[in-house]
């Protein structure tokens, strides 16, 4: 047993997540001596986790206002020009049935602003694997919820606020749907979509993907935002925010129809990790990682 060496990943995450060499040391020793390779990944994830809390523990207020905040600015609008011939509770219930829609969005936008308003001083990018590891668990959460829990709460909603069964657009549809009807005809498109058309269908589409894929794209911009200085991270992220929600908001899908499909569901997202490497390429971090590779 003794001389084993450490899983090769779990031992550069460890290194990565840590400055301490010591606990390395130790962690690898207790391993090399009979430790199952279970025991080092849990030592590697207790170590992980302390660091993040330890990291982001004044964010936790900050990520709960910033969701809270952007799940009312995304339901509202759709709440206050609902029918007004409902009573408090179904209007509970419409509420209820946005939420989904409006979580995909939300979370990720929330929980970047509490990274990085939420922290009194520069974070350290060495959590970033951790971070996107956990990105990655959101975003196959977010790509089942959009693709079809959204799809059902929001036809749910739509009857609550008419009480009687609506015909679906695109949005109505789950992602098994929306895939049978690329390429269809347009008589195939009416028959289970006659709110849309091929253009809808084909965003919408694309859309389950890019929204899904928008938590590694928060997290990457998140991490590195977080890595600047306190005044200049927190005007990055409340504008960036701000706009992201703004988008959803302002953007009229009959000017929209004017561009490709693909550009319309995926530029939300890749805006956000454009804007991520160019955080990456201003972060005070950046030099010190370059010397150390070269």
């Amino acid at each position: 047993m003794i001389g084993r060496t450490p899983p090769p990943f779990a031992a550069w995450l460890l290194k990565r997540l840590t400055q301490n060499d010591a606990l390395v040391g130790d962690v690898a020793e207790s391993y090399a001596h009979g430790q199952s390779g279970w025991w080092y990944w849990r030592q590697v994830l207790a170590i992980a986790g302390r660091g993040v809390v330890s990291e982001m523990r004044d964010s936790i207020w900050w990520s709960a206002m910033a969701i809270t905040v952007a799940v009312l600015a995304l339901d509202l609008p759709f709440l206050f020009h609902s029918p007004r011939d409902f009573d408090f509770r179904r209007w509970l219930l419409m509420a209820l049935f946005l939420a989904p829609q409006a979580l995909v969005i939300a979370v990720p936008v929330g929980l970047t602003v509490g990274m990085v308003i939420g922290g009194r001083s520069r974070v350290s990018s060495r959590i970033l694997p951790l971070v996107l590891a956990l990105a990655l668990l959101a975003s196959l959460l977010t790509f089942a919820v959009n693709g079809w829990i959204v799809p059902a709460s929001n036809q749910a909603y739509r009857f609550t606020a008419v009480q009687w069964t609506p015909l679906r657009g695109a949005a109505e549809l789950n992602l098994v749907e929306l895939h049978s009807l690329m390429g269809a005809s347009a008589s195939a498109i009416r028959a289970l979509a006659p709110l849309s058309d091929r253009w809808d269908v084909a965003t919408n589409y694309y859309a389950r993907f890019a929204v899904a894929c928008s938590p590694m794209a928060f997290a990457l911009f998140g991490v590195w935002a977080a890595t600047l200085s306190r005044v200049s991270r927190r005007l990055l992220v409340v504008a960036v925010a701000c706009a992201y929600v703004a988008l959803f908001l302002a953007v009229d899908p009959q000017q929209a129809k004017a561009f490709s499909p693909v550009i319309v569901a995926w530029f939300p997202t890749l805006s956000i990790a454009a804007i991520a490497l160019l955080v990456r390429w201003c972060s005070p971090e950046r030099p010190s990682l370059t010397s150390q590779t070269s």
